[in-house]
């Protein structure tokens, strides 16, 4: 009876070692993904501050892989010395993955002020020379988003330099793309004018956009459901490593 259960949950551990290897990956590619999708915006960004989360998950990741083989091992072995380190193991990585998370979510809050305060900071410098970084953040933004200014459109009225014969509003602001005279109809006189300026650019603004393209909250989200996946395979480890010692106390 006792062999029985215990190679029922031989089996439960195989699976969950598996899965292991499927999220090892998965928190591998979520961490590198968001660590490059801070490089797009990296002018709007202090990537020092943010960089915590997307990395542990990158190191958990590569510790969950070289976790499943002890699994696995400890497995077909076995062995309740090897199960008992895995279960500990786990235990630490789960402790790791919901510091990230609750790091990612705690963060939120802060990227959007973060990125506010060096939208507006970099906006005054667009149409400064010698400044093509925050040139092709913003265009990068404004065009693959499809938004314009921090809040909306009007915001570029701040940045306006009358004198260096720029246009009011970027091109990168425009329906569609950069597009030749789209932003030359919309002048002082007439930037207020929301319904005119919707049919020649974007008139919503960067910032929510941006926020949510960095996608902090996504790492918060992954990390507790992982962390409560990992919880159960520790209770089936800490199973099997009961039984194991069981069936050596009644050899």
């Amino acid at each position: 009876m006792v062999q029985g259960g215990m190679k029922c949950i031989k089996y439960i551990l195989f699976l969950f070692n598996l899965l292991f290897v499927i999220f090892g990956v998965i928190l591998i590619v979520a961490g590198t993904v968001t660590k490059t999708g801070y490089n797009k915006y990296i002018e709007f960004l202090n990537t020092d501050g943010l960089s915590a989360p997307p990395n542990l998950f990158i190191v958990a990741g590569s510790v969950m892989l070289l976790i499943a083989f002890l699994g696995c091992c400890g497995a077909v072995r076995e062995n309740h010395c090897m199960i008992m380190t895995y279960s500990v193991l786990v235990g630490l990585l789960l402790i790791m993955e919901l510091g990230a998370g609750i790091a990612a979510f705690a963060l939120e809050d802060d990227v959007e002020q973060m990125v506010s305060t060096e939208m507006k900071k970099t906006m005054e410098k667009y149409h400064q020379p010698n400044n093509t970084d925050i040139v092709r953040t913003w265009n990068i933004a404004q065009t693959s988003l499809e938004c314009c200014g921090i809040n909306n459109y009007t915001d570029w009225q701040d940045a306006y330099n009358v004198t260096a014969g720029y246009p009011l509003i970027p091109e990168s602001c425009c329906i569609g793309g950069a597009s030749d005279n789209c932003t030359e109809a919309i002048t002082l006189r007439n930037i207020n004018d929301t319904k005119f300026a919707e049919t020649h650019i974007y008139i919503h603004g960067c910032l929510p956009k941006v926020v949510a393209d960095i996608a902090i909250t996504r790492i918060g989200q992954i990390g507790i459901a992982l962390a409560v996946v990992e919880l159960v395979g520790v209770v089936f480890a800490c199973f099997m490593a009961r039984s194991i010692r069981y069936s050596y106390e009644t050899v």
